[in-house]
């Protein structure tokens, strides 16, 4: 209980600091925009170009009822009206969507590409033999190739997409991160792995007592990829905990003040990470930002605390992912009690940490003292 007032008085003193930081420097503060529900009844944002100025997502029951797949820009919105199924990608030029759409029978799905400047929208089908079920999670930075999952003998079996081989299985489970470059793939089977053509698929390191775990996400150089480990907190029931794999081994990015955590996306250096977690204090679904030096935070209150406004009637439950240099941030949150997208800008992370130390001195390095002890490595 000690342990846990001293992180929260550390976490207070944190955004204190940050409030009287943004009433200085006019660059440092931050923005938020909601990019509404495009004409259907909710939306969510799930990817974002590598620059930060494309954003892709879902938007669920037009007054038709079907669903629809979104590429926004802040100049144009464009939307492919079809039974879209799960989270999609886009590439990091921005150019190509990917996903899974729906044909209204349990276990029928297909994985497609959606190129909107071209036109283009095509099922990528499965495996050769195969039941018709495959979902793409990940797409390399030229949308050259795809990631996910398809069926192979009533079994989930990763592949690896180009147009000049199609579909290609590279081993048990389901791809869900790729590098830019197209030839490092993570995900899960029982446990995470890292996938490349010379190593195949090789296991994540666990941390210990965990019972598995999932890649969600890599860096886009390919070298930090991050996801959850996953623990027994009952006999009934489990707990996730937010995981950064790195060269060296897995680092846990637990705190005492979230009960439940998962990463979902990554920067290009590997020091900025996004995902939803569940805080104690509050047990709400709730968006974080996680960095080495600021420890995990909500989105939202870290917002605030840069100066960001149009937050009212706001409740941000999920950060999905996180421009290169980790300042643009998009995800999905609840407005006025509708489900709605948003994007969000931040500074840069070491400015945040400049201005915060400026302001508190000591006091400050006491407070990421605090919070980077919360972090523990396994190799």
């Amino acid at each position: 209980m000690l342990q846990v007032s001293r992180v929260t008085a550390s976490v207070g003193i944190l955004l204190v600091v940050l409030d009287w930081s943004v009433a200085r420097p006019v660059h440092a503060q931050a923005t938020f925009v909601g990019l509404g529900t495009f004409g259907a009844s909710r939306s969510e944002a799930h990817d974002i170009s590598a620059d930060g100025t494309v954003i892709v997502g879902v938007v669920f029951e037009f007054p038709d009822s079907t669903h629809g797949v979104f590429r926004w820009t802040r100049n144009q919105s464009t939307i492919y009206r079809e039974l879209v199924r799960t989270k999609v990608a886009v590439s990091d030029d921005g150019t190509t969507v990917v996903g899974s759409r729906y044909f209204g029978i349990p276990g029928l799905d297909e994985a497609f590409r959606w190129v909107p400047d071209e036109g283009l929208f095509e099922g990528l089908g499965d495996f050769p033999g195969g039941a018709f079920d495959s979902a793409a999670y990940g797409v390399s930075a030229d949308g050259s190739v795809i990631v996910g999952s398809g069926n192979a003998n009533q079994s989930p079996r990763a592949f690896r997409w180009t147009a000049e081989e199609g579909m290609v299985d590279i081993g048990p489970g389901t791809a869900y991160g790729i590098s830019s470059a197209g030839n490092v793939i993570v995900g899960a089977a029982e446990t995470a792995f890292r996938w490349t053509a010379a190593t195949g698929m090789v296991e994540l390191a666990p941390l210990p007592g965990s019972i598995g775990s999932r890649a969600y996400a890599i860096s886009p150089e390919g070298t930090v990829a991050v996801g959850e480990q996953i623990f027994r907190a009952t006999q009934s029931s489990v707990r996730q905990e937010a995981s950064r794999w790195i060269e060296q081994g897995v680092i846990s990015l637990e705190s005492e003040l979230w009960a439940s955590t998962v990463a979902l996306d990554v920067s290009v250096d590997g020091t900025s990470i996004v995902g939803g977690g569940i805080p104690r204090l509050s047990g709400a679904r709730t968006a974080f930002f996680w960095s080495p030096q600021t420890g995990m935070v909500g989105v939202q209150d870290l917002l605030i605390s840069l100066g960001a406004t149009g937050l009212d009637g706001w409740a941000l439950t999920q950060a999905y992912g996180v421009s290169h240099d980790g300042r643009t941030i998009v995800g999905q949150g609840i407005h006025n009690g509708r489900s709605e997208a948003w994007v969000a800008t931040i500074p840069e992370p070491s400015s945040i940490i400049q201005l915060a130390v400026a302001a508190a001195g000591f006091l400050g390095f006491a407070v990421f003292k605090a919070i980077r002890s919360n972090l523990r490595v396994t190799v």
